[in-house]
């Protein structure tokens, strides 16, 4: 148990930026469902007789980020984990429920990378224009000319200058923006792509744990289903504000 609370607590940072609500397990002793406290917030804990679940997570604006650690407890037999047979349904008044969609992870990733894109996409554009006009001036004269015959007539002009120096300086410093805006977008992506639960074999003893993202829909209760093995976890929560 120290170590699990160790790992849910170095977790907790990774996920716990600009959050809008966080998960809020209920007990069920007789499912074997409690929860304990990780760095002040609530963790749901389920153990069966050869698997052990423990999760947490927040909700931030249209996603719901959960957390979930999986033990394997049994003595000599390997489990397979697969992240798309977690689900969550969300739970009517009636005591129907209604499953929520849960990102494939791969999926998820290529959509952020095509955000991304897109972002950098409208941030070049905006960059070009700002170097078109760098090192550019204008100055504009007007006066009145009189001619031999008494005649008077007014100009208006205008003309431009380019600093040729100024205007590559400008747009080096905005391609440097670019190079930055792009890296930080990789490692971004990256980090979310290392915190998802992926697909794996958990052997006797060993423990494995990441990121499932939940398209948000409210509800006043939520239920997460997770099948280890043979054994079926059911841990009921609510998303509650801080």
């Amino acid at each position: 148990m120290k170590n699990l609370c160790s790992l849910l607590i170095i977790s907790f940072f990774a996920i716990s930026c600009s959050t809008t609500a966080y998960i809020s397990p209920q007990k069920n002793a007789e499912n074997g469902v409690g929860k304990f406290l990780s760095n002040g917030k609530e963790v749901g804990l389920s153990v069966r007789d050869s698997s052990t679940v423990a999760f947490y997570g927040k909700r931030k604006k249209r996603e719901i980020t959960l957390f979930v650690l999986f033990r394997n407890e049994s003595q000599g037999k390997y489990i397979n984990i697969f992240p798309k047979n977690v689900k969550v349904y969300g739970v009517n008044p009636d005591g129907s429920s209604d499953q929520l969609h849960t990102y494939n992870p791969q999926k998820y990733l290529k959509r952020m990378r095509n955000r991304q894109n897109l972002a950098l996409a409208l941030s070049a554009m905006g960059k070009a224009m700002e170097d078109y006009d760098a090192g550019t001036s204008s100055t504009t004269s007007y006066g009145t000319v009189n001619s031999s015959d008494g005649t008077s007539y007014n100009y208006y002009g205008t003309s431009t200058t380019t600093d040729e120096s100024e205007k590559r300086a400008a747009q080096a410093e905005n391609q440097r923006q670019l190079s930055r805006q792009a890296r930080q977008a990789a490692l971004y992506r990256n980090s979310v792509k290392n915190g998802l639960l992926m697909k794996t074999t958990l052997f006797p003893g060993s423990y494995v744990a990441g990121n499932i993202i939940v398209k948000f829909k409210s509800y006043d209760k939520y239920r997460l289903v997770v099948p280890v093995g043979n054994e079926m976890h059911e841990i009921s929560f609510k998303l509650v504000k801080i």
